[in-house]
């Protein structure tokens, strides 16, 4: 039985992977999506389709297999599908790519968004401040733009709405403008960030979306498939806040959060925002145990965190800095400011605790922390 403070999590994964889409229940959703005509309705001959994968989609290369296969079932082109993952991962590329380009994918039609790359961005807006906001590509020339979106618990850090865009098919510049953004999860700040997601959710066109719900343990999703307004109000109901961190639960004095995939397809972003995730639900100088297999070294902004003297100091590089992971460094930054972050991994322990992390050696010291 797990406590009440304990929650399982789910990061991307791609070999190994745990959890088993079922055919049937994703065919039920795209059939009857939840305020959204059946999907195959909102085809027409020759129309291209982007899928945008967000980051912590659980068994994300089974998952568009299924997708895909549906697709084609529709009568879609396979050279008119596009697949765009957030999560700059290759090995999580090379999953996908291994199930879907039997169906037809070519390998160019599958690949992480690179928010440097000018020549696969293409302007969207400019903000308030004037500033251009460019977004990938494929999503804007695509006739139908369906994101895959983890159904996130509403006021979590970097939560930027339902759409699934923000911030990670934005490019680097505009990602560096909202890095502070992501991290005010006062009132106002969560409701800027949420209208500001949704503004580029909505400029970009998307109209449906597939949502995904983490269940109570590590084998177990829900899947749910609609309008970006049906599922954002389904978001905030009981249901969702009671599966996902445990929202409604603050100022707890402990949380244990156990991470779901394997260790070589973890990675530090995902993990960060998880750590951002759990912490907002604790007291000052509460206890955060994440329990992961990780085994990725920390590089890129998160090098910037090892043996730090000034966080302010540290918080303005990171503010600014185009080094990878960015975003990452300042979540566990604000993160360690505010609680206790213990964890256990593959790594050697002196990597993790460079970040100001507390490295465990396995799950059996837990109960001696809380």
């Amino acid at each position: 039985m797990i406590d009440a403070n304990e929650f399982n999590l789910w990061l991307s994964t791609a070999e190994g992977e745990t959890i088993e889409w079922r055919p049937d229940t994703l065919a039920q959703g795209l059939d009857n999506p939840i305020g959204f005509p059946p999907f195959a309705k909102a085809l027409v001959p020759g129309d291209t389709i982007a899928i945008a994968v967000a980051p912590n989609v659980p068994s994300p290369a089974h998952l568009l297999n299924l997708l895909v296969l549906k697709l084609l079932g529709y009568g879609i082109e396979p050279d008119r599908i596009w697949i765009v993952l957030g999560l700059d991962n290759p090995r999580l590329v090379a999953s996908v790519q291994k199930v879907v380009c039997p169906l037809g994918i070519s390998e160019d039609h599958v690949a992480a968004h690179d928010p440097k790359d000018q020549t696969r961005l293409e302007f969207l807006a400019a903000d308030e401040d004037a500033e251009a906001i460019y977004v990938n590509r494929h999503l804007l020339d695509a006739d139908i733009l369906l994101p895959i979106v983890p159904l996130r618990p509403v006021g979590s850090s970097g939560d930027f709405g339902i759409y699934g865009i923000v911030p990670w098919f934005l490019d680097i510049h505009s990602q560096r403008r909202i890095r502070l953004q992501a991290l005010d999860n006062t009132t106002e700040g969560l409701e800027n960030r949420i209208n500001f997601g949704n503004w580029i959710g909505q400029l970009c066109g998307v109209s449906i979306i597939i949502g995904l719900l983490p269940g109570p343990d590590l084998s177990k999703c829900t899947l749910v498939v609609g309008s970006p307004i049906p599922l954002s109000d389904l978001s905030k109901s009981s249901l969702i806040s009671e599966i996902n961190f445990g929202i409604g639960k603050e100022n707890l004095d402990w949380i244990v959060g156990h991470i779901g995939g394997p260790g070589p397809h973890q990675s530090w972003d995902e993990l960060s925002q998880v750590i951002a995730d759990l912490a907002t639900h604790l007291k000052q100088d509460g206890t955060l145990v994440v329990c992961s297999q990780l085994s990725r070294r920390p590089n890129g902004a998160l090098r910037l965190l090892a043996g730090i003297d000034d966080e302010e100091l540290t918080e303005s590089k990171l503010l600014k800095s185009e080094l990878p992971h960015a975003l990452a460094a300042l979540q566990l930054l604000n993160a360690i400011k505010r609680v206790h972050v213990y964890m256990t991994s593959e790594l050697p322990n002196e990597e993790i605790e460079s970040l100001g992390l507390v490295a465990l050696k396995s799950s059996e010291e837990i109960p001696k922390l809380i």
